[in-house]
C-alpha cells in the first residue's frame, strides 16, 4: 500500500526562486497543492510558517514522502532524482557542471543582493533608490552571465536540451523585466528567454498564471473552465484545460492572427475572430480559422491591447468592425466540407 501523498509548494507569485520551482514542477508533469505565502504582508515570518520553514523563506516543498525541502536548487537536485522523467541535467559530466554553474552564478551571485531584504536594508521605503539598486546589480550580474552563456549556449543556456539552468535564467530575466533593465545589452539571454517563454510549462509557471497574483497585474491572461489565453507582447497562446488530438495548444506570433476582429452578438459572449497562420511547434498543422470566446469577459481589453501591440510594429491585420443586425437562421454551406478551413475554438 502506498504511503506517497501530493506534493505542497508554498510558493509567492512574485519570488523568482519560487518561479524556478514552478516550472521543474511543470517540466516534470508533477501533480502538487499550491500554497501561497504572501511576502508583502510578510505571512512568512508568522508562526505556523516558521515551524515549517525555520528560515522563513520561500519556496519550500512538501515531498510526496511527507519530508520538508527549502532552497530551489536543493528542491530541483531533489526533483530530478526522484522524478527522473524528462530529465533537468545532461548525462555528460562536464556539461552537467555548467548547468550547475550557470545556476550558481544566477543563485548566488546575481538574486541575492537584488532581494527584498536587501532592497530594504539599502534604499529602506525609497522605492526609486530600490530599483536603481536592483537594475544596477541585475545589470552587473547579468554581464558575466551572458559572457558565459555565449560559451555553453546552443539553443538554450546549455546547449541544445533544456535543463535546470533554463529555469534559473527564465525567472531572473523576469526579475530584470520588473526592474525595467535594458535587455537589448544582453542578446543571448534575450534570445533564449523569448524561446522558453513560448512554452506552455514556462507560461503555466509564470508569476501572472499564479492565483496569488492580483488581478491588475495579469493584464493579457485570460482564464476559463476550457483553458488559457495569454497574449504576450509577441504571441498568442491558448493552453487547453482538456485538450483534444486536433486541437491541444496554440502558439503563434500576433503577426500571424490575420483578418481578424471584435464580434460582440446580440445573444452571447463576445469573442474575437481571425485567420491564425501556423508556425513550427504551434499546435497547429495548417491554416484555419480561429474563434475566441470570452464567456466570463476581456474581450475588448484582448483586442485593445492586440491592436496596440500591432501598431506598435507598424502591422493592423484588423477588419473594421460592422455593427451586426439580429440574428437570422442560416442554412447549410454549398461549400464541400472537405474544402472548408479548420475551426478552431477557444
Amino acid at each position: 500500500m502506498s504511503t506517497e501523498q501530493t506534493p505542497v509548494l508554498y510558493s509567492y507569485f512574485r519570488s523568482s526562486a519560487s518561479w524556478r520551482v514552478r516550472i521543474a514542477l511543470a517540466w516534470k508533469g508533477i501533480d502538487f497543492e499550491l500554497k501561497p505565502i504572501d511576502l508583502s504582508k510578510q505571512q512568512q515570518k508568522t508562526e505556523e510558517y516558521t515551524k515549517i520553514v525555520p528560515t522563513q523563506k520561500v519556496p519550500a516543498l512538501i515531498t510526496k514522502e511527507g519530508k520538508t525541502l527549502s532552497q530551489s536548487q536543493a528542491i530541483l537536485e531533489y526533483l530530478e532524482e526522484a522524478y527522473p522523467e524528462r530529465p533537468m541535467l545532461p548525462k555528460c559530466l562536464y556539461a552537467r557542471a555548467e548547468v550547475r554553474e550557470i545556476c550558481q552564478i544566477v543563485a548566488c551571485d546575481i538574486h541575492p543582493i537584488q532581494n527584498l531584504g536587501v532592497l530594504i536594508r539599502v534604499a529602506g521605503d525609497d522605492l526609486e533608490k530600490r530599483a536603481e539598486w536592483a537594475r544596477e546589480s541585475i545589470e552587473l550580474g547579468f554581464k558575466g552571465l551572458e559572457a558565459r552563456l555565449g560559451l555553453t549556449s546552443g539553443i538554450y543556456c546549455v546547449g541544445n536540451s533544456i535543463t535546470m539552468a533554463d529555469f534559473f535564467v527564465t525567472a531572473m530575466v523576469g526579475n530584470a523585466k520588473r526592474w525595467s533593465v535594458d535587455m537589448t545589452a544582453f542578446p543571448i539571454l534575450t534570445r533564449i528567454n523569448n524561446t522558453l517563454s513560448t512554452l506552455p510549462e514556462f507560461i503555466a509557471a509564470s508569476p501572472f498564471h499564479q492565483p496569488d497574483c492580483p488581478p491588475d497585474l495579469k493584464e493579457g491572461y485570460y482564464e476559463s473552465d476550457k483553458g488559457t489565453v495569454i497574449l504576450s507582447n509577441q504571441r498568442i497562446i491558448y493552453l487547453a484545460q482538456n485538450p483534444t488530438p486536433e486541437f491541444k495548444n496554440l502558439n503563434v506570433p500576433v503577426l500571424n492572427f490575420k483578418n481578424w476582429k471584435l464580434e460582440q452578438p446580440w445573444f452571447g459572449a463576445n469573442f474575437v475572430a481571425g485567420v491564425v497562420i501556423p508556425v513550427h511547434g504551434g499546435g497547429l498543422t495548417k491554416a484555419g480559422n480561429l474563434k475566441i470566446t470570452f464567456s466570463e469577459g476581456g474581450a475588448i481589453e484582448f483586442t485593445n491591447i492586440l491592436r496596440n501591440l500591432l501598431e506598435r510594429i507598424g502591422e493592423s491585420n484588423e477588419v473594421p468592425r460592422e455593427y451586426e443586425p439580429l440574428p437570422a437562421y442560416q442554412g447549410g454551406s454549398s461549400q464541400p466540407a472537405d474544402d472548408l478551413p479548420p475551426q478552431y475554438s477557444a
